[in-house]
């Protein structure tokens, strides 16, 4: 079941990469083996979408792919070939995330990798990974994005220049400062507004001619000054509790937590899953990078990872049912005969 899954997602992610290389899948492999320039390549989504970018995100399947591959991978039961397929498309997906330059990506690719990683190693050596690389990981990090900042206009990780970078993870802190002090004396509340963008961001642009295009990051780059011709440059993420203070001010912060607080709480309620099946375990280990990257501002297309990730947990947690005596791990005596009733409160 988890190969034929992995096998229908692989599917429908990269056909359109197919059809848009012309039915050339040396042109596919290229582009993400190459280290690119900050939004370029040859299946880079225009800003404000069309036909071209809502095939593109059909790639979101490719996403929803990335935790199969990690369990087929380390699961023991899974032949040889099936193996080095689901390696080889680990490898694709790292490298196509890596050489384009957005940090976010390589955490989605990494996490359930590392999880299925972590899934079988010793005790002892699950405690040492913990204990010492966890540590280290933060700091290679650290290290690593900025030298993706530095370097992704010229398509490459400028090593030499990554102490000078001003944008490595910690931005958001910054931003926040700043839209305290200019909301709303110099910039009106949004009331919502950058939520709607985003909530009507699934809607494709070749449907809706005049969607609305102002989200938080461009509307931040805009109160900044970052305009040329009218109209932001780039997009500045003004954060998660930077996006609540603009919308609804001191009220926004704490009503919009207590909800992210309950979708949170609720991906938390699969966990009992994960210590009965790989796939759970890195299913679990992808919503968690997930969460984790939506600290910078609400983005719908976000989401969708989780979304599609909650449709696996839905249909394995059915099939671990079935099966109550794990193939991976002996049956804790203290789990619930049924661990996961329901994955909301």
């Amino acid at each position: 079941m988890i190969w034929g899954v992995f096998i229908f997602a692989c599917i429908i992610g990269f056909a359109p990469l197919l059809y848009l290389a012309k039915g050339n899948p040396l042109l596919v492999l290229e582009d993400a083996f190459t280290f690119k320039a900050r939004w370029s390549g040859l299946f880079t989504r225009g800003r404000y979408g069309g036909v071209r970018d809502a095939l593109l995100e059909l790639r979101m399947f490719l996403r929803a792919a990335i935790p199969l591959a990690a369990a087929i991978l380390v699961h023991r039961k899974q032949p040889v070939d099936r193996k080095l397929i689901a390696g080889f498309f680990l490898v694709y997906m790292f490298m196509d995330a890596l050489t384009g330059g957005t940090r976010s990506k390589v955490v989605e690719v990494f996490l359930p990798i590392a999880a299925a990683v972590y899934w079988r190693m010793s005790p002892v050596m699950k405690k040492n990974a913990i204990t010492f690389g966890l540590p280290l990981l933060a700091v290679a990090t650290m290290f690593w994005s900025a030298a993706t900042v530095v370097g992704r206009n010229e398509g490459k990780l400028d090593w030499e220049r990554a102490a000078s970078a001003d944008y490595v993870g910690f931005e958001m802190f910054r931003e926040l400062l700043f839209i305290t002090t200019v909301v709303p004396e110099k910039a009106d509340y949004q009331l919502g507004y950058t939520y709607y963008v985003q909530v009507i961001n699934p809607i494709p642009r070749a449907i809706w001619k005049n969607k609305p295009i102002g989200d938080a990051g461009l509307q931040l780059a805009k109160v900044k000054g970052m305009v040329a011709g009218g109209d932001a440059y780039l997009t500045v993420s003004p954060g998660l509790i930077g996006e609540m203070y603009w919308n609804f001010g001191m009220p926004g912060i704490a009503l919009i937590s207590l909800f992210l607080g309950y979708l949170a709480k609720s991906w938390d309620r699969a966990r009992p899953l994960t210590t009965r099946s790989v796939l759970a375990f890195t299913v679990f280990a992808a919503g968690l990078a997930i969460i984790f990257l939506s600290g910078r501002s609400f983005n719908m297309a976000t989401l969708y990872g989780m979304l599609s990730l909650y449709a696996l947990l839905v249909l394995f947690s059915g099939n671990v049912r079935r099966q109550p005596v794990s193939t991976e791990l002996p049956r804790q005596s203290h789990q619930p005969e049924h661990p996961v009733r329901s994955l909301l409160p």
